[in-house]
């Protein structure tokens, strides 16, 4: 049987990471797999997939125009099973599988809170037409996957997909295998808050600045570790200048394999005003990291364990989120209990999950 996974690059982020993972264990057990990836610009992670699986590169910038050599290569590849890990790339194969008629079942990975990423979008193509098509074709593929329990929620009622079309799979807590030299930058006097992820609107890092200026007024013995890069990077560094607080923050740029940060690191949180799954709260905890997360939608709910591996905020309140944070530092945490809180993540019962649902029989 011929498994192909399709994803759009492999850049640094969480839904590339699952890709690369699974499809590697995949293939060490035997199985003939394939990966398609829309284009291999600033593809990061690249040096983590095994060489021999068989990577065909669309050269294209986005889904909007792989049609036809997506088209060709699913053709010529005769595939049995297609995991998608985009909204629009399943779209485009569900147009592909419809007027090529190639029979294969497709399995749709959601990536984020569909109905949230809509509502925040601000370009106009995908927040109208791109999010018209999705609405419309996207529940035509054969299964799908959700990441969280909110996600799965968010895919009944604003997709109109038959809850019994989707299984719920959690990220896999893992390590990507090449390992960088590490580099230790910890101060022992000195707390140190971590976030993780590209600096973009979705991660709301305006609200955790403001979150590190309340912090500020009531102790100062911390530093605020932003390890990541995007286009919000010089509006994060005028903010933390208008705030006041340029002594509490230090941007630490893009890092492949942040292990060294989150080693050193005593608490790591996250404001996203949306998530599919947030995979960093994941891997803090892996390294016996507590987490100070927003509740929002969705996939900290299914992470977060007050008072054994962190604190849940309700809502996007600077003052409550400082609070938590504060007593996040000067908790004393149970290492054992923390390890524990995640042993539903590990990857080797991740991938079993994936290769029962990819590889059952009886869904043909």
């Amino acid at each position: 049987m011929k498994y192909v996974f399709v994803i759009s690059s492999l850049r640094p982020g969480g839904a590339e990471k699952v890709c690369i993972g699974l499809i590697n264990e995949f293939y060490r057990q035997g199985f003939d797999v394939s990966l398609i990836v829309l284009n291999l610009d600033n593809a990061h992670l690249l040096q983590y997939l095994s060489p021999a699986i068989p990577l065909y590169n669309l050269k294209v910038p986005h889904a909007a125009s792989c049609f036809f050599r997506l088209a060709r290569i699913m053709k010529e590849l005769k595939a049995d099973r297609c995991l998608s890990f985009n909204f629009q790339l399943s779209v485009v194969l569900v147009l592909i599988k419809k007027f090529f008629k190639l029979d294969f079942l497709l399995y749709s990975r959601g990536i984020n809170t569909f109905s949230k990423k809509i509502s925040e979008e601000r370009g106009l193509r995908y927040r109208y037409f791109n999010a018209i098509l999705i609405r419309r074709l996207y529940k035509k593929s054969d299964f799908f996957i959700a990441q969280s329990t909110g996600m799965k929620a968010d895919m009944v009622h604003a997709l109109g997909i038959d809850e019994k079309k989707i299984r719920i799979i959690f990220n896999p807590m893992f390590t990507l295998q090449k390992i960088e030299v590490e580099v230790h930058r910890k101060q022992s006097s000195v707390k140190e808050i971590l976030f993780v992820g590209s600096l973009k609107h979705q991660k709301n890092l305006p609200f955790l600045m403001l979150s590190i200026k309340e912090l500020s007024w009531s102790r100062q013995d911390f530093i605020f570790r932003i390890v990541g890069d995007g286009p919000l990077r010089d509006d994060l560094k005028t903010i933390a200048k208008e705030l006041g607080i340029v002594q509490f923050v230090s941007f630490e740029g893009f890092s492949p394999n942040p292990a060294s940060f989150y080693k050193d690191a005593d608490l790591v949180v996250l404001g996203s005003l949306y998530e599919g799954f947030p995979n960093v709260l994941v891997e803090a905890i892996s390294y016996g990291v507590p987490v100070v997360s927003v509740d929002c939608k969705s996939g900290p709910s299914d992470i977060v364990k007050p008072e054994i591996n962190g604190f849940l905020v309700d809502k996007f309140n600077a003052r409550d989120f400082a609070l938590k944070v504060s007593l996040a530092l000067d908790k004393n945490w149970d290492k054992e209990l923390l390890a524990q809180s995640i042993s539903e993540f590990r990857f080797s019962n991740i991938f079993d999950q994936y290769k029962s649902y990819l590889t059952d029989e009886r869904e043909d």
